[in-house]
């Protein structure tokens, strides 16, 4: 079996320690490192949280804390180029607010090599969403599945993902590089995904790769006919 070196990158800006307490638990249990990004404008002291409050090797987390907001995408780039540049063969982007399934990067990362078995090349896999307390797909997910290219008891192969719950392999990072920090915050998870496609490379939704969210939660903008999903966990 391969060895894979997973690392997530959270990008925080002012979040809620408790909730983050909780991510990074679950993720210690599934990647190698954790990166957390932090772009929140004032001295959070959130190093000082961490160290008083989570009981995990202080080598397996890092947090990069920029005391102003540099975007999402500035701020998941500098995550990346850490992770990959300590070892990761894949990266997973996660918001403050998610809560992944304690599989999610077990069903990602096989879910990669399945599709490689499959004579894909894969550029990105994501993550769906589902409803905490009725266990089912939230809506959102309509949008992926009624923009899907193709579609199968596994997997969706679309034009575009958002970035919880992304997974980006490092061949992607060395073939399409980062994301467009210049976009700040909208669209940057569909920019890279459209970027990613033009390097002929494959952009596909994962069904049993899993993030929690709420009924209630989530705001739909539509650009020129273009969906985007926004804060939905």
């Amino acid at each position: 079996m391969i060895k894979n070196n997973v690392s997530a990158v959270i990008v925080t800006y002012f979040p809620d320690f408790f909730h983050l307490k909780k991510l990074i638990e679950n993720l210690n249990l599934q990647v190698d490192n954790i990166i957390i990004c932090d772009n929140s404008p004032s001295n959070l002291n959130l190093s000082n949280f961490l160290n008083e409050n989570i009981e995990i090797t202080n080598s397996k987390i890092k947090v990069l804390e920029f005391n102003f907001n540099l975007g999402i995408a500035e701020a998941q780039n500098k995550g990346m180029d850490w992770a990959y540049a300590n070892g990761a063969d894949f990266v997973l982007h996660l918001d403050q607010d998610s809560m992944p399934d304690k599989n999610i990067v077990k069903n990602l990362v096989e879910s990669y090599y399945r599709l490689l078995e499959l004579g894909y090349s894969v550029g990105l896999l994501g993550s769906t969403f589902y409803d905490h307390v009725t266990n089912k797909l939230h809506e959102k997910n309509q949008l992926y599945y009624s923009k899907s290219i193709e579609q199968t008891d596994e997997f969706l192969t679309n034009s575009f993902l958002i970035s919880s719950g992304m997974l980006i392999p490092k061949s992607t990072y060395k073939t399409v590089g980062l994301f467009e920090s210049d976009l700040f915050i909208d669209l940057v998870d569909f920019e890279y995904c459209w970027r990613v496609t033009k390097f002929n490379l494959s952009v596909h939704l994962v069904k049993k790769a899993r993030i929690e969210t709420s009924v209630g939660k989530g705001i739909v903008r539509v650009f020129f006919n273009l969906y985007e999903i926004i804060d939905i966990v």
